[in-house]
């Protein structure tokens, strides 16, 4: 039966086709790997005026990088068009034949790496944790990220806790309080420092706000900031209802009443993460190079405390703890009176995608050069059987 030669042109008229011909074009993934080239120099050079985590956020993680009034894509946007141009290269251009089999193969790896990638970028979490000997943590806190706790003394039972971060940290956001009342975000900066109030204070101002206010400065590229807000609670009590300043490694502010009692704890932290279990510090241990107080070596016994039961760990310098999809790096101590280990802690649902996107590349080389292999084997046999044969 003769082939149809309207089949193709058919295929061709169809707009699905057509347009994932388009996108696999080598021309679009070319010209993606020389914009993600502009984009790690200039990232690499803005590192250092405004420190790695800025400028992985402004140019790796962003959808759109805003040069002045234009935008251009941001990194994400990017390796999102490299998805696509690679997927529509692999359906709509590759010929699905046994001879290109090792290269589909390590196609399909790429791709599961990009995947793997989106997912670490959406759904990894990092922090810390400090841990001071013979005490326990269920939590760890973010690098960078802030939160709003606000805490009502509830007497001899559990306190209410309520935390605000994410989207609800922006300047003039207002904030419902269980229980009633009202917390108003008047200033909110990410490094500042106090300085003395300069004539009369603002209406309503308690506490450090009635001699002092926040002079906002520029953040720290190296991360060594100290966040500051300035909070009007209302709707509480005649006497509490005022304005009230906040900052980052200083006491809670206390909000009292009437009477004097404490109705509000609010504090300005780095965000906290909670665990499904807590680490116990049992020791520490560290040995020193012989002469200096450089650290040569130390390292954390811990117990795990799950709800079911304890298991005991040992955390050092590439030997981490893993536990229940969370991972424990020894990071840094604290060598005083009382010593305390600090943990770097990574939550990455993606993890398992590097190695399982490697293996998966590594056979489809494997079987690519397999099948030339026997195709080179076949062609010379044929050869020499020809010349056998004459």
């Amino acid at each position: 039966m003769a082939p149809d030669p309207n089949r193709g042109a058919a295929v061709t008229a169809n707009p699905i086709v057509r347009w994932g011909r388009a996108l696999a074009s080598t021309r679009i993934f070319c010209w993606s790997l020389l914009w993600l080239m502009v984009l790690l120099v200039l990232g690499s050079v803005a590192q250092k005026y405004v420190g790695l985590h800025q400028a992985q956020l402004q140019y790796f993680s962003s959808w759109v990088l805003w040069a002045s009034f234009i935008p251009l894509p941001g990194g994400r946007l990017v390796m999102t068009v490299v998805f696509v141009n690679l997927l529509a290269k692999l359906v709509f251009t590759s010929p699905w034949r046994w001879r290109r089999a090792g290269v589909i193969i390590a196609h399909l790896g790429s791709l599961l790496l990009l995947v793997g990638g989106f997912i670490t970028a959406y759904q990894s979490v990092e922090g810390y944790m400090l841990i001071p000997e013979g005490e326990q943590r269920g939590f760890f806190e973010d690098h960078h990220a802030m939160e709003l706790t606000v805490i009502r003394p509830a007497g001899p039972g559990p306190d209410e806790v309520m935390a605000f971060a994410g989207g609800f940290m922006e300047q003039g956001r207002e904030l419902p309080l269980d229980g009633g009342g009202l917390l108003i975000i008047e200033e909110l900066h990410e490094n500042c420092e106090p300085v003395n109030r300069e004539g009369a204070s603002p209406d309503g101002a308690r506490g450090a706000a009635l001699t002092s206010r926040l002079r906002a400065l520029a953040a720290d590229p190296d991360g060594r900031n100290l966040a500051g807000a300035l909070l009007r609670v209302s709707g509480i009590d005649p006497a509490a209802d005022g304005l009230y300043l906040a900052m980052e490694n200083v006491s809670p502010t206390r909000v009292r009443g009437t009477a004097g009692e404490e109705l509000l704890h609010i504090e300005l932290r780095p965000r906290r993460y909670r665990l499904p279990f807590e680490i116990r510090l049992d020791d520490f241990e560290m040995s020193k190079h012989p002469g200096t107080e450089m650290a040569r070596d130390y390292r954390a016994h811990v117990t795990v405390l799950h709800g079911t039961g304890e298991q005991e760990a040992e955390i050092w310098m590439n030997h981490p703890l893993r536990a229940e999809g969370y991972t424990f790096y020894q990071s840094s101590y604290i060598d005083g009176a009382r010593q305390a280990t600090v943990l770097s802690v990574v939550r990455n649902a993606g993890r398992l995608f590097p190695y399982v996107s490697s293996i998966i590349i590594c056979a489809g080389m494997l079987v690519h050069l397999a099948i030339i292999f026997v195709e080179t084997s076949r062609r010379r046999r044929r050869d020499e059987e020809t010349e056998a044969a004459s």
